[in-house]
């Protein structure tokens, strides 16, 4: 047994260096992010003022997660593809947007629930899209070109 716990400690040492990179990460995320998602790969951490993101691949999705630096997860996003939003989000993209080229699509989970984000964009703008809870895409920032 206390073999099992050495090789166990020695195992969590090893990914949590392999995790962190050249990024300082607090051990707190390192350990949060151990629990959750201990099958990730391809792990990348990055600063970014108060919170710490880590871009993985987890069962072939593409994942980023953003901790405090307490260790508390704050938010989960992941890339999607059209046909993985809610159907009335589909429908209103393809609907309200069609003369537009999808740039970006995401998820996001956080303490608000599940939001559902796009960038789009044409000869005359980018804009970026949130939808609501009917799946109606409302526009949050629009730049001319």
């Amino acid at each position: 047994m206390k073999t099992m716990i050495i090789a166990l400690s020695m195992l969590f040492m090893i990914s949590v260096k392999s995790y962190a990179g050249d990024e300082r990460v607090a051990a707190a995320v390192l350990e949060s992010f151990q629990k959750s998602f201990s099958t990730a790969s391809d792990v990348s951490w990055t600063k970014v003022k108060d919170f710490y993101k880590a871009e993985f691949v987890l069962d072939g999705q593409t994942l980023s997660v953003w901790y405090n630096t307490n260790g508390d997860m704050v938010a989960l996003t992941r890339l999607l593809t059209v046909n993985q939003l809610p159907i009335a989000a589909q429908i209103s993209l393809k609907n309200d947007y069609s003369n537009y080229a999808l740039v970006n699509l995401f998820e996001v989970d956080n303490d608000e629930g599940t939001n559902y984000y796009a960038v789009v964009d044409n000869v005359k703008a980018t804009v970026k899209l949130k939808a609501d809870a009917a799946g109606k895409w409302l526009v949050y920032e629009k730049h001319r070109k």
